[in-house]
């Protein structure tokens, strides 16, 4: 595979080194056989490629591009670019939008909505002090403006043998949890929290590996806006 839009937007180098890590098999580590991780990590590079080729005009994705070559593995960059792919299917959308002082990863033209993306790596060894951490940058980032925030949680997901499918950690719950707590405490311009997962899966009905993308958990401050929601989410299964 060739990768042409990766080497393009995100270099040959960047390229490289998250082949080497994919073929390692190691950045996996939920009892899933290697041999079906490594091909896992080829196949998330070919995603990241397609995704870069198709939003690649979107404004302000050179920014995005700039930042992600030096600063970030091949699972953030999905994690993001999932992101951009769902919100852009409704919404006008501006990558790397400054709003006063900060820059928030995503604006939302007709909505007046900032968006902010946080791809937890690790469960944390405290919950509470990761969700403070992940309040405080909600309202650094948007300021006196509307936001929501997206968070990568695959990484509170194991691999079931004998279910042969990922089940969430108890600690997902938690996390909900305690950002559910923390958010009615913020300034009502944090909108709220979306928790998001994605995974590679057999599908059913035409015999091939494909992508699913779910949100465990809407956290949102106050009632939840359903109109609004739809519009950010995209086809996000919410589950």
């Amino acid at each position: 595979m060739d990768y042409p839009y990766i080497k393009k937007y995100l270099g040959k180098e960047w390229l490289e080194n998250q082949l080497d890590l994919v073929n390692s098999g190691e950045w996996i580590d939920e009892g899933i056989p290697k041999k079906k991780v490594i091909w896992m990590g080829h196949y998330t590079i070919k995603i990241i490629d397609q995704l870069i080729g198709k939003h690649k005009d979107v404004e302000g994705f050179q920014k995005w591009a700039k930042e992600s070559k030096t600063s970030k593995v091949f699972g953030d960059c999905l994690f993001e670019l999932i992101c951009f792919d769902e919100l852009l299917k409704s919404n006008k959308l501006i990558i790397k939008s400054k709003n006063i002082n900060k820059i928030p990863d995503a604006f939302l033209k007709d909505e007046k909505i900032y968006v902010e993306m946080t791809n937890l790596k690790d469960i944390p060894l405290s919950i509470e002090l990761k969700v403070n951490d992940l309040c405080e940058k909600s309202q650094e980032r948007f300021e006196n403006s509307l936001g929501i925030h997206f968070i990568g949680v695959n990484n509170f997901f194991e691999y079931n043998e004998k279910l042969d499918k990922l089940i969430p950690k108890k600690e997902l719950s938690i996390l909900a949890n305690d950002l559910r707590k923390k958010l009615v405490k913020l300034n009502k311009n944090v909108l709220g929290f979306i928790l998001v997962h994605n995974y590679l899966a057999s599908h059913p009905r035409i015999n091939k590996f494909v992508l699913y993308r779910e949100i465990p958990f809407v956290i949102f401050n106050g009632v939840v806006d359903w109109d609004l929601l739809k519009k950010i989410v995209g086809d996000f299964k919410i589950i």
